[in-house]
C-alpha cells in the first residue's frame, strides 16, 4: 500500500471474482512454467540469474581423489523487459449512477478482460520462447500443415520417445497444445470412453488428464507460422557445422521470423531467427547447422505451421514481478497486488483519483527464457 486510504479494499471480492473467472482460460504455459521469484531484485532492463547445474559423469575409482573442480553448475540471465499496463478502467459520476445495480458486474467484466490480457501477453511470449528454443536445439516432430494425434496416441508415444532420449528429468512433463491439437485429442475414443479411460473427465469437462507422463494444457498463445514466400535462395560458399549466420545469394522475397527452412543433402529442420528481406545475403538460425552444407546448396522454406510444444518443467523459467513505483510512491490513492492461484502471476491493482473520476491501472512486469531449450520439442501441425 502507498497510503492509508485503503480504497481498493471494497474491490477486493470484485478482483477476486475477476480472476477466478481468468483462472478458466487457455493458458496452459502459465499453469507450468516455474516462476522464478528472484525477479523482486532486478530493476528495468536488469537481469535475474537463475542457476542451472550440468551434467556429471562418472570417474573410477582409484589411489588418487577423483578429478574435478565441482563446479558443475552456472546461471542463465533473464532479462526483465516486458513492462506491461492494460487499458485504464475509468469512471465518472454520471457514469456510475447510469448503470446502476449494473455496476460491479461491469465492473468485474472489465477486470477479467484486464486480467486476461497481461496474462495472455505472457502466455505468448512462454509459447514464442519455447518453440523457438526447441527447434533452435533440433526438436522437431511432426509435418508442417498437418495436425498431430489423428485418430490414436501415436504421435504422443513418439513426442514421449524423443522426450526420454533427449531429456534428463522423467517427471514434471508437460505438453501444452494448441486449440486444433487438443481437439484431436478430444475426438479419441480412448481418452473420452469411460470404460477406457477410467474416468469421464475429458468427455464431461473437456479436460485432457495426463498422458504418457505429460500433464495436458491448452493455450491460445499459438501463432500460425507462415514462411514469407521467399525463394532461389543457395548457400554461398561452403559453411561449416555450427555456423548460425548462413551465407547466401541468389534469392528473392522475404522469408519470416520463425520459418522453417530446410538445406539440400541435410535432414535437419532450421527455424529463421530474424526476418530476411528479398535478395539478403545473410539468413540467420537458430541453434547453427547441424552439419557442413556444401556452396550452391538450395534453401527450400517449409509449410505454415502451428506449432504445440512438449516440454520438461525445467526447460523454461518465467521472471515477474509488479512494476516499481517511485520511492514515496507516485499519484496513487493506493496500490495493492491480488495474486492468481492458478497462473501464478501477481498483478499490481493501482488505484487514481482524478478530476470527477477514477482510475484502476492492473500492472506486471516480467521476462523469461528456455533455460533448457534441449528439454523442449516443438510439435508442428
Amino acid at each position: 500500500m502507498l497510503s492509508g486510504n485503503n480504497v481498493l479494499d471494497g474491490l477486493i471480492p470484485i478482483l477476486r471474482t475477476a480472476l477466478d473467472n481468468v483462472s478458466r482460460k487457455w493458458t496452459g504455459m502459465l499453469a507450468f512454467t516455474p516462476i522464478d521469484a528472484s525477479a523482486s531484485m532486478a530493476a528495468q532492463g536488469q537481469t535475474v540469474n537463475v542457476p542451472k547445474s550440468g551434467d556429471a559423469g562418472v570417474q573410477d575409482i582409484g589411489d588418487i581423489p577423483p578429478s574435478g573442480s565441482g563446479n558443475d553448475f552456472g546461471t542463465i540471465p533473464i532479462l526483465i523487459d516486458h513492462f506491461k499496463v492494460a487499458d485504464p478502467i475509468v469512471w465518472n459520476g454520471e457514469e456510475e449512477r447510469g448503470v446502476g445495480d449494473l455496476l460491479n458486474p461491469m465492473r468485474t467484466a472489465q477486470f477479467e478482460q484486464r486480467f486476461e490480457a497481461i496474462a495472455m501477453d505472457v502466455e505468448k511470449t512462454l509459447c514464442g520462447i519455447a518453440v523457438e528454443g526447441a527447434i533452435g536445439a533440433g526438436n522437431i516432430y511432426g509435418v508442417a500443415g498437418t495436425p498431430p494425434f489423428s485418430g490414436s496416441l501415436a504421435d504422443m508415444a513418439a513426442v514421449a520417445k524423443i522426450m526420454d532420449d533427449i531429456s534428463r528429468p522423467t517427471s514434471d512433463r508437460a505438453f501444452v497444445g494448441n486449440s486444433v491439437a487438443i481437439r484431436q485429442f478430444r475426438s479419441l475414443g480412448i481418452l473420452t470412453a469411460a470404460d477406457q479411460n477410467g474416468s469421464d473427465t475429458t468427455l464431461r469437462t473437456g479436460n485432457v488428464l495426463p498422458i504418457f507422463g505429460f500433464g495436458i494444457g491448452q493455450s491460445g498463445g499459438f501463432t500460425t507460422l507462415s514462411p514469407g514466400g521467399g525463394s532461389g535462395y543457395l548457400i554461398n560458399g561452403a559453411q561449416a557445422a555450427g555456423t548460425k549466420n548462413l551465407t547466401v545469394d541468389t534469392g528473392a522475397g522475404v522469408l519470416n521470423k520463425g520459418e522453417i527452412i530446410t538445406i539440400a543433402g541435410d535432414p535437419n529442420r532450421y527455424i529463421i531467427t530474424e526476418a530476411v528481406a528479398s535478395g539478403a545475403t545473410v539468413i540467420k538460425i537458430a541453434g547453427g547447422l547441424k552439419q557442413d552444407a556444401p556452396d550452391n546448396a538450395a534453401i527450400t522454406s517449409g509449410a505454415a505451421y502451428l506449432p504445440s510444444v512438449a516440454y520438461a518443467r525445467d526447460s523454461l523459467v518465467l521472471a515477474a514481478r509488479q512494476p516499481y513505483m517511485p520511492e514515496g510512491g507516485d499519484e496513487a490513492d493506493d496500490v495493492t497486488v491480488v495474486t492468481d492461484a492458478i497462473t501464478g502471476l501477481a498483478f499490481q491493482v493501482a488505484y487514481y483519483k482524478a478530476y470527477r473520476k477514477r482510475r484502476i491501472e492492473i500492472a506486471l512486469a516480467y521476462g523469461a527464457a528456455a533455460v533448457n531449450p534441449t528439454h523442449a520439442v516443438a510439435i508442428l501441425g
